[in-house]
């Protein structure tokens, strides 16, 4: 079993604390298109219509952030960040998303108990 935690260091007032991308298969275009994201979140948007996230596979690295990136998290050019990839499949085995997701090693902390 294996624990994982992300403790944020700032508030949102000093900018966001993680910047994340997702992708989804084509499969999603449709309710992509349909959906309100303001409304509701797009995870209960997926789970009233019968998908639900049963195994993931996360990695974890370090990299220096680009000046768009430093830019859009509020962090001094070439800072560090922690990137996280992470692949989820559906209840059938299916892939449902790939996202990547940046989080500046000032604004947050990181524990892993395995």
């Amino acid at each position: 079993m294996a624990y994982f935690s992300c403790d944020v260091k700032d508030n949102f007032e000093h900018g966001p604390m993680v910047l994340t991308t997702s992708h989804f298969a084509a499969r999603f275009f449709d309710l992509m298109q349909d959906a309100d994201l303001e409304k509701s979140p797009l995870y209960s948007i997926l789970l009233e219509r019968g998908y639900t996230r049963r195994t993931f596979e996360k990695n974890l690295t370090a990299r220096v952030l680009t000046d768009r990136e430093s830019h859009m998290m509020g962090v001094p050019a070439g800072s560090l960040a922690i990137l996280i990839t992470s692949v989820s499949w559906d209840q059938n085995k299916k892939p449902l998303e790939y996202s990547s997701s940046l989080y500046p090693i000032d604004k947050n902390d990181f524990a892993l108990r395995i």
